[in-house]
């Protein structure tokens, strides 16, 4: 699924990161991984609740949802509270509009799908099928324009703080 990878593309680029000169530079890669973190951990729990749904057992949905909707409510108190990096506020905030999106999306598009799958068999209908396909499509854009968005104020982060991200070898 795109969902994963997103999640592989940015998860890469943090940990391949290496510094341009001497290891005062590791104040800002230490602030991108903090950041970093908090966007993977909503990630991770994005795609579990993926997986679960894929399995139509309602607990185990409702359970897997529940965790993601405090995964974000954590990732964004712990981001809240990380300071600006050097009076420059811009990364923290692509990180809270990152998770924001993800927020987003557990509101609405992740409990329409929830709800349509939890139906028993007899219940659920072509109809069902169809819309839950189209809100897995609206899911896979919206990631997209968020990672997207996100991985390019990282990239200004690490351009304006002489950090160099390695690209993983293929």
């Amino acid at each position: 699924m795109f969902l994963k990878l997103q999640y592989y593309t940015i998860l890469s680029t943090a940990l391949i990161l290496v510094s341009c000169g001497n290891s005062s530079k590791l104040t800002p890669i230490a602030y991108n991984d903090s950041l970093v973190t908090q966007q993977i951990k909503v990630v991770e729990a994005a795609e579990k609740l993926q997986e679960v749904l894929d399995t139509y057992v309602k607990q185990d949905m409702e359970t897997i949802y529940g965790r993601l909707r405090g995964q974000i409510n954590l990732s964004k108190a712990k981001t809240e509270g990380f300071g600006d990096f050097n009076d420059n506020k811009n990364f923290k905030e692509a990180t809270l509009e990152f998770i924001s999106a993800y927020q987003q999306l557990t509101e609405n598009e992740y409990k329409e799908a929830l709800s349509l799958l939890s139906k028993s068999d007899s219940l659920y209908s072509k109809t069902d099928e169809a819309r839950v396909e189209i809100l897995y499509k609206e899911i896979d854009k919206k990631t997209a324009q968020a990672t997207e968005k996100y991985r390019l104020a990282q990239n200004e982060f690490a351009k304006e703080n002489r950090i160099n991200f390695t690209e993983p070898k293929k």
